[in-house]
C-alpha cells in the first residue's frame, strides 16, 4: 500500500486524535489559571476599604448632626414643653438652656435678684435628667444636660420642659428692706444638638 493510500485510510482517525489532544491541552491551561485565582484569600476583604477608621452607628452610616434652637418668655411658675427628633438613631444628645436677667432698675441702691429656671429632659428608654440653676447678678444663667447613648440603638424622641421657677425681684442692695418693683417673667433660649445615624 502506498503512502497516499495510507494517509487517506487514516485521515479521519488522525483528525479526531488531534482534536482530542487540543481539547485536553486547553482544559489543562484553563484549570491552571482557575487554580491560580482560587488561591486568592478574600476572607478579610472590605468593599471600598482604604485607610483605617471605625465603623459608623447601628447601620454603619456616617454620623450626622441635628441642631435646633427656640426662644420664649415665661411668667413665674409657668412651663413650656417641646418635642425634638433627629429622625434617626441617636448617639448623643445635648440640651442647653440659657437666660439673662433684666438690668438693675437704675437706682444705685437696688439690685435685681437672679432668676431660677428648671430644665427637664425625658428621652427614649431610661434616658432622663433635670437641672436647676439661678443666675448670678449681671451674669448669664445656664443649664446643660448631655446624654451619651453609647452603643445603644434608640429611636430619636425627646420631650423637654422649661420652667421659670422664680423670677427674682429688684431688692434694696445692702439695706434689706423694700422692693422697688416685682419681676414676674423672663426670657430664655433653648438649644438642642443631637448626633445621630440614619437607617
Amino acid at each position: 500500500m502506498g503512502l497516499d493510500a495510507t494517509i487517506k485510510k487514516h485521515k479521519k482517525p488522525i483528525s479526531l486524535i488531534g482534536s482530542i489532544v487540543i481539547i485536553l491541552a486547553m482544559y489543562g491551561l484553563f484549570s491552571y489559571e482557575a487554580d491560580a485565582y482560587d488561591t486568592v484569600d478574600l476572607s478579610n476583604y472590605v468593599p471600598g476599604g482604604g485607610g483605617g477608621g471605625g465603623g459608623g452607628g447601628p447601620s454603619g452610616d456616617e454620623e450626622n448632626t441635628y441642631e435646633d434652637s427656640t426662644s420664649g418668655t415665661l411668667n413665674e411658675q409657668e412651663s413650656a414643653m417641646y418635642n425634638f427628633s433627629s429622625g434617626g438613631w441617636d448617639a448623643m444628645a445635648t440640651f442647653i438652656l440659657t437666660w439673662e436677667d433684666e438690668p438693675d432698675n437704675g437706682v444705685p441702691t437696688y439690685e435685681n435678684e437672679g432668676d431660677t429656671f428648671i430644665l427637664e429632659v425625658i428621652g427614649p428608654g431610661s434616658h432622663r435628667d433635670s437641672g436647676e440653676a439661678t443666675n448670678e447678678h449681671d451674669q448669664e444663667g445656664r443649664i446643660e444636660l448631655t446624654f451619651d447613648i453609647g452603643e445603644e440603638t434608640i429611636e430619636s424622641e425627646w420631650n423637654v420642659t422649661v420652667t421659670l421657677d422664680d423670677a427674682g425681684e429688684q431688692s434694696a442692695f445692702g439695706q434689706g428692706t423694700g422692693v422697688v418693683f416685682i419681676d414676674d417673667s423672663n426670657s430664655y433660649t433653648l438649644e438642642v444638638i443631637i448626633e445621630y445615624y440614619l437607617d
